[in-house]
C-alpha cells in the first residue's frame, strides 16, 4: 500500500496505482474504499472499461445492483464486443430481476471461442458440466484458467436460480483453484464475503 500511496503522491493521475490500491482494499473486505479507488480512476479517465467493470463488480456484491448494472452498461457502451463485460451486465440485470443482457448482446461477440460456451450456459443452450468439460485444454495454464471461469459462473447461474448450497460450494473452488490475478478469483472472495463465509 505504501509504495501506491508514494506512486500516487509522485504521480496523481496514476490510474495503476489507484486500481491496484483499491484491489488491496477490496482483498482487506473494505469495499467501500475500493470503490472510491474506482471512482478516481473513472473521474481521471472516463473511458477506462475495467474501470467501471471493477467498480461494478465491488457495487455487485455490495447490494448495490442499480449501481453495479449502471457500471457494467457504461463498459459495454465502450466496448460492445468485450464478451466478459455483457456476462457480467447480464448477471446484474437478471439479480435485478430484469430480462437479461446477453441474447441482445451475443450479435456483437465473438462465439467461436473460450469464454462462449459460459455465454450458452447463461442463456440455457449448454448445461454447467459441457462447459467444464470444454474448459479443458492441453495447456495447462489456459486450462487453468478456463475451468476457474467454468467454476465461478456456474457458481453464479445456481445463486441466480436459488441454488445457494452449489454456488457456496463452486465458489469455494474458485478460490482454491483460480488464478489470483483473475477477477472471477476476486469476485468469488466477495461473493464469499457477502455470503458471510469470510470474514
Amino acid at each position: 500500500m505504501i509504495d501506491y500511496n508514494q506512486a500516487i503522491s509522485l504521480d496523481p493521475k496514476n490510474i495503476d496505482a489507484y486500481k491496484s490500491r483499491g484491489l488491496i482494499w477490496a482483498a482487506k473486505g473494505d469495499n467501500a474504499r475500493a470503490i472510491a479507488e474506482y471512482s478516481t480512476v473513472i473521474l481521471l479517465h472516463p473511458k477506462y472499461v475495467y474501470g467501471y467493470l471493477g467498480r461494478g463488480i465491488l457495487n455487485f456484491y455490495s447490494g448495490e445492483l442499480a449501481k453495479a448494472q449502471a457500471d457494467f452498461e457504461q463498459a459495454a457502451k465502450l466496448e460492445p464486443d468485450d464478451i466478459y463485460v455483457a456476462i457480467w451486465l447480464d448477471m446484474a440485470k437478471r439479480r435485478n430481476a430484469m430480462a437479461g443482457y446477453l441474447r441482445e448482446a451475443a450479435s456483437k461477440l465473438d462465439m467461436t471461442k473460450w469464454p462462449a460456451p459460459v455465454v450458452h450456459m447463461l442463456l440455457g443452450e449448454q448445461t454447467p458440466a459441457a462447459v467444464l468439460a470444454a474448459a479443458d485444454d492441453l495447456d495447462v495454464t489456459t486450462k487453468t484458467g478456463q475451468v476457474c471461469e467454468a467454476n465461478f459462473y456456474t457458481a453464479e447461474l445456481n445463486r441466480l436460480q436459488g441454488h445457494d448450497d452449489e454456488a457456496l460450494r463452486l465458489y469455494k473452488i474458485a478460490v482454491s483453484n483460480c488464478p489470483r490475478n483473475f477477477d472471477e478469483y476476486r469476485a468469488a472472495r466477495l461473493a464469499l464475503r457477502e455470503l458471510g463465509m469470510l470474514p
